[in-house]
């Protein structure tokens, strides 16, 4: 184990150039575990000395996995400012976590698996993949976290299970959730009520718009809302058993669209494709925008120059941290120049 330069994590393939199953409208997995040592109080009451000692245990942790779980650690408080929001863009830690100081972050040589130590708790691990595979993150974080066990004493109760910072989390630790891609939805006008409906039915429903800064858009994180009183499998299958349908209800909305609309959406795809290709400068929300577009168009065969990991892989390649670290250009907030490097990135893929 060893501290890498950053610029070796920028090379690690990340979960959103990757396929998978049902990736025309799921874009990734994620699952979530968090974890408390005993004998030590929550990280927000943790003094210096205590947090100090947690984080040596964490480490050391770490340290003793198989080399196939080989993990980095990274001291955020070593990283460039943009190099920490390159992490935060890729959903591996938190905002509130970026903006903190004496922060450390265990990262997997795969760049599928992290861990972000001493956040609300002593370690939120998580798991992210591309394309719906519910099964296959929990069981690759299941693993790992019954290795770190071995070395780990971690706070659990026989009534409350696994302990946690908040309530939501008491019982098995774990928080399932994936982003997913409902633009037919949005052009029928069903989008509203059906995002309502998951709500009602107990989901957490998030716009992936917010990591953007922009309006709320057609990107959606939807997760289980508790974890206490549930098994891992149940919540699985819960969420397993909202997807299937959901998915289905947006795949009928695209066929309905192609069969009804189908000159219209496909005006609305080859505008926004050679927006994209032709452009000079081009706004976030603007590139996102067209990006939506032409992701769909693809999964109703309207556009075949371009794949589909392509198109997912730009919705966090234009983010502006990883447009300054590509481009090795510094920004500092300047929308002419984020705007054009953002184009030629995009023009580059496309």
């Amino acid at each position: 184990m060893k501290m890498s330069e950053f610029n070796e994590i920028m090379t690690k393939a990340g979960w959103f150039y990757q396929g998978g199953p049902e990736n025309d409208v799921v874009l990734s997995t994620r699952v979530r575990i968090a974890r408390n040592l005993n004998d030590y109080p929550f990280p927000g009451a943790l003094s210096q000395k205590e947090e100090k000692t947690v984080h040596t245990k964490i480490i050391t942790a770490f340290g003793k996995l198989p080399e196939s779980s080989n993990f980095t650690i990274l001291y955020l408080d070593e990283l460039k400012p943009v190099e920490k929001k390159v992490l935060l863009e890729r959903c591996i830690i938190t905002r509130n976590y970026c903006e903190t100081g004496n922060r450390i972050v265990a990262l997997c040589n795969d760049g599928e698996v992290s861990g972000m130590i001493c956040e609300e708790d002593h370690l939120r691990l998580s798991c992210i993949k591309g394309g719906l595979v519910l099964d296959e993150a929990f069981n690759r974080i299941n693993e790992i976290d019954g290795l770190l066990e071995n070395h780990l004493q971690y706070a659990v109760n026989i009534e409350w299970g696994y302990l946690t910072a908040g309530f939501s989390n008491l019982g098995t630790g774990m928080r399932v959730s994936v982003l997913i891609h409902l633009p037919a939805l949005e052009l029928a006008s069903l989008l509203d009520e059906t995002l309502n409906l998951i709500v009602k039915k107990g989901f957490c429903v998030k716009s992936f718009g917010d990591l953007w800064n922009h309006s709320p858009g057609t990107i959606f994180q939807i997760s289980n809302r508790f974890s206490i009183g549930y098994k891992e499998e149940e919540i699985i299958n819960y969420i397993n058993e909202l997807l299937v349908p959901l998915i289905s209800l947006e795949r009928k909305t695209r066929e309905a669209l192609y069969m009804n609309k189908k000159r219209e959406i496909g005006v609305k795809v080859k505008k926004a494709l050679a927006i994209l290709r032709y452009c000079r400068m081009i706004p976030l929300k603007e590139a996102i925008e067209a990006l939506s577009l032409i992701r769909m168009g693809i999964c109703m065969d309207l556009v075949d120059e371009v794949t589909l990991e392509a198109v997912t892989a730009l919705f966090f390649l234009i983010q502006e941290s990883h447009i300054e670290k590509m481009s090795n250009v510094g920004i500092n907030g300047n929308a002419e120049i984020s705007d054009t490097l953002r184009a030629n990135i995009i023009r580059d893929i496309l």
